[in-house]
């Protein structure tokens, strides 16, 4: 019997936001709960090269986090589909981090792919693009 549709694309909703809070947190013991840990992982940054397999991988979030002082991500436009033992979510990644040199916010674009090992799902690849930003005219202050 089939596991139901609706079940696995909640599972998979919840393995993303672990993502998200795990990059909120800073926290890499939860990326590494979370990440496939083979050389099939991968993981593109905004505006960075692509890192192939998990070690790379790992060590690019460990720079990250040594050097963010605190970050919040929230995606919004979450979409999920679900094809047997792989998932991808696209969505829009809003981020605002303080490092060292100040505070910054952007956006990107993510799509996020899951393969389910067993019982979970694990990140297969994370992949974000930044948003290009316009400014508006100075009368309207904010960006659109």
């Amino acid at each position: 019997m089939s596991e139901d549709p609706r079940r696995a694309e909640q599972d998979v909703r919840a393995a993303n936001a672990v993502f998200y809070r795990a990059l909120t947190a800073l926290d890499l013991d939860a990326m590494d709960a979370l990440w496939a840990a083979g050389h099939d992982a991968v993981c593109v940054h905004p505006g960075r090269e692509a890192l192939h397999g998990w070690s790379g991988i790992r060590e690019s979030w460990e720079g990250i986090f040594a050097s963010t002082t605190w970050m919040h991500v929230e995606p919004t436009d979450v979409r999920v589909v679900v094809g047997g033992d792989l998932a991808v979510v696209s969505c829009a990644e809003n981020i605002t981090a303080q490092a060292e040199d100040g505070v910054g916010v952007a956006s990107a674009h993510a799509t996020n792919v899951f393969r389910r090992d067993e019982d979970r799902w694990r990140m297969l690849v994370h992949h974000a693009s930044p948003v290009p930003v316009e400014l508006g005219s100075p009368a309207a202050g904010a960006p659109q």
